[in-house]
């Protein structure tokens, strides 16, 4: 195994000890903050701006439309280093057998 994979190892081992849903709250709520800010500077430089940006209805849905995209980048940000962690476990098995 190459140092980066092992690296990659202790990595998650350490991030798994928090658990799922608290890796999912933290990573996810970042990129639901990172998708509003910039969504609405993109919008704000581009003009399109809506007029009623500061109502109730619309800053609901935008926390609901960013709350699914980080729930959603969450969780498949921890299945997928799952899966890569599982790989690098057997080929760190594999490796040792030989």
């Amino acid at each position: 195994m190459t140092a980066k994979d092992l690296k990659v190892l202790e990595n998650w081992r350490n991030k798994q000890k928090m658990g799922k849903w608290k890796y999912i709250a933290v990573y996810g709520g970042f990129f639901m903050l990172l998708m509003l800010i910039f969504r609405n500077i993109g919008d704000y430089f581009s003009d399109k701006l809506p007029l009623d940006f500061f109502t109730i209805k619309n800053i609901l849905k935008q926390l609901i439309s960013a709350g699914i995209a980080g729930l959603s980048y969450g969780l498949i940000s921890w299945f997928m280093n799952q899966r890569t962690y599982k790989k690098l476990i057997i080929k760190q098995i594999n490796e040792g057998n030989s």
